[in-house]
């Protein structure tokens, strides 16, 4: 009887694991315009990082032709949560004062995928990859 009650808890604690994968402490790694890294949500979030005086515009072109956009309003973040899957990506400003930036990215279940862009010394914006 003690063997059938410690197999059945066995299988049964065996069934019960956790949906989300475990986070990791891995650093972030570069994935075309985006910097990768691990998070708690299921569906992936793509976060851009705007702390210049430009509007910026982010579009992504998922396989199936379907586009999304992003619109990031100077010196501020924006967030977009993405059906995962392969995306087309293109950053861009409306005045030109940003250096475009394009891309591409496999996006995947528990990710953030964040883009940022600065100002340089001397008042010239810039596209920068991770922290």
């Amino acid at each position: 009887m003690k063997l059938r009650f410690a197999l059945f808890l066995l299988i049964f604690a065996a069934g019960c694991q956790s949906a989300a994968p475990p986070i990791t402490a891995a650093p972030p790694t570069r994935q075309g315009i985006f910097m990768v890294s691990g998070q708690d949500k299921r569906e992936p979030t793509v976060v851009v990082s705007n702390d210049t005086d430009a509007t910026l515009h982010l579009l992504m072109n998922n396989s199936e032709g379907k586009a999304l956009e992003l619109v990031v309003q100077p010196r501020s973040v924006g967030t977009l949560d993405v059906p995962k899957g392969h995306y087309e990506a293109k950053v861009y400003d409306d005045a030109g004062k940003v250096r475009s930036s394009y891309g591409s990215a496999d996006i995947a279940e528990y990710k953030e995928y964040r883009a940022e862009f600065i100002v340089e010394m001397g008042g010239t914006y810039h596209f920068h990859i991770g922290d």
